[in-house]
C-alpha cells in the first residue's frame, strides 16, 4: 500500500463545496449588511413612491395641527399592492416618525386591514409629536420580505418629510 494513492472519498468533497458556498453567503450577506447599516437614510417628499418588495407606499397628505400636548399629525398613506397572488397585511405599527433628535414616535392609531392582490388603499395614521419635535420624517418598517432582498431593503433608509 506504499506506492498506492487513496481515491477521494465523493461525500467529503461535496461538504467541502457546501462549506465554502456557505462561507462566500455570509462574507456576503456581511457586507449587504455593512453596506445597509452605513448608508445615509434619505428624505423624500410627500408624494414620492417607496416600494416595499411588491408593495407601494405614497404619504399622500399629512396635515399637521396644534394639539394639547405638541402637534397632532394625521397622515394619509396610499398602499398599493402590486403582487400577483399575495394580500398585503397593513398595520399602523408599520409606520413611525423620527425627529431631528432621533426620537421615534409610534402611531397613536391601531388601524389594520388587508389588500387584495392587485388593490389599493388609502389609510390615515395619526402621531402626537411633542412640542419641540423638530423636522419631523415618516419612515416604513415591515421587515424584510424577499424583494427587498435585491434593492439591499432600500425602504428602510427612505423617510418621508413632513415638515
Amino acid at each position: 500500500m506504499c506506492g498506492r494513492q487513496r481515491a477521494p472519498v465523493p461525500f467529503l468533497n461535496l461538504f467541502k463545496v457546501v462549506f465554502r458556498l456557505a462561507a462566500l453567503a455570509v462574507v456576503f450577506t456581511s457586507i449587504a449588511a455593512y453596506a445597509h447599516a452605513s448608508a445615509a437614510p434619505m428624505v423624500v417628499p410627500r408624494g414620492t413612491a417607496i416600494r416595499h418588495d411588491d408593495f407601494i407606499f405614497t404619504v399622500v397628505r399629512a396635515k399637521r395641527s396644534p394639539s394639547f400636548q405638541g402637534d397632532r399629525y394625521s397622515v394619509v398613506v396610499r398602499i398599493d399592492n402590486h403582487a400577483l397572488r399575495v394580500p398585503y397585511q397593513w398595520s399602523d405599527s408599520i409606520v413611525f416618525v423620527s425627529d431631528a433628535a432621533g426620537n421615534r414616535y409610534a402611531a397613536q392609531s391601531k388601524g389594520e386591514c388587508e389588500l387584495p392582490p392587485g388593490a389599493s388603499r388609502n389609510v390615515r395614521v395619526d402621531f402626537d409629536l411633542p412640542r419641540g419635535a423638530a423636522r419631523p420624517v415618516l419612515h416604513f418598517w415591515d421587515g424584510v420580505l424577499m424583494g427587498d432582498l435585491f434593492d439591499g431593503v432600500a425602504y428602510a433608509r427612505v423617510g418621508v418629510r413632513l415638515y
